[in-house]
């Protein structure tokens, strides 16, 4: 089942502040993997899945709670049938970097 975000969920928790963002990730065979050799960027395809499941798309949250971020998920569309899963942001990386 591909579980893209419904439209009608972004408006709704865009009004209450809480939907910071929705993306949908391009293909896993257009990945690349990124590294630095000699000060330069050094591009290779991957990376190299070894599961039949990837992220496809994510919701970018700011709750108040988990339990807040657990109604968020439940009001998607595709959970009587699929999962959503909860990921906490551990920090924010500073921008200067």
């Amino acid at each position: 089942m591909t579980r893209t975000p419904r439209r009608k969920e972004n408006p709704k928790y865009r009004a209450t502040g809480e939907l910071l963002g929705a993306y949908g990730l391009g293909d896993a065979a257009l990945a690349r993997l990124v590294r630095r050799e000699n000060g330069l960027p050094a591009v290779t395809d991957g990376p190299y899945l070894e599961t039949k499941e990837y992220i496809a798309s994510f919701y970018l949250l700011d709750c108040e709670s988990e339990e807040r971020a657990q109604l968020i998920a439940a009001d998607m569309p595709w959970a009587d049938q699929e999962p959503t899963e909860l990921w906490p942001i551990l920090h924010e990386a500073k921008s200067d970097l």
